[in-house]
């Protein structure tokens, strides 16, 4: 049995229908081919660093499973089908990876957008504010720059 992940994008507003139908093809084409599924994961909404099919956000689901090396091929040339013309209004992006023997499967993934507080009280804001007037005031500072006499600039403003 060969072991692979699988990474995907998906939209950012995904229902619960489409999140099964995934689901589904996975279990439907793991089992079908006699392998088996590790995980199905849904790691939640991030923001994304560049936008992709016009998307500021997406849903991440990873999927694990193991397959028997004769029928790799085809099961991955399967997945390649179903997100190109099934899911495609689904899936915006996706990468296959195969797992080397003893790979762990635990991850530290950053908390989605969506479980993660951004309101905060009046105490924090004003707290926030005052440190950034700090560090703005700190970047402000000139700098000692020597110049060509060897003096520096803080010097000629001082004579």
């Amino acid at each position: 049995m060969i072991w692979y992940e699988t990474l995907m994008l998906a939209k950012p507003d995904i229902t619960s229908d489409e999140e099964t139908t995934i689901r589904d093809y996975f279990e439907q084409l793991v089992s079908k081919q006699e392998g088996k599924l590790i995980s199905f994961e849904k790691w939640g909404k991030y923001l994304l660093t560049y936008p992709v099919k016009k998307q500021d956000y997406g849903t991440h689901f990873l999927a694990r499973f193991a397959l028997p090396a004769n029928v790799v091929n085809t099961s991955l040339e399967d997945m390649k089908t179903f997100f190109k013309i099934k899911c495609t209004d689904i899936v915006m992006r996706y990468i296959n990876k195969r797992l080397a023997k003893g790979f762990p499967l635990d991850y530290q993934k950053p908390e989605p957008v969506d479980s993660v507080s951004t309101s905060f009280s009046k105490e924090e804001r004003s707290f926030k504010e005052k440190e950034d007037r700090e560090v703005i005031k700190k970047d402000i500072q000139p700098e000692e720059v020597p110049s060509e006499t060897g003096s520096t600039n803080q010097e000629k403003v001082e004579s």
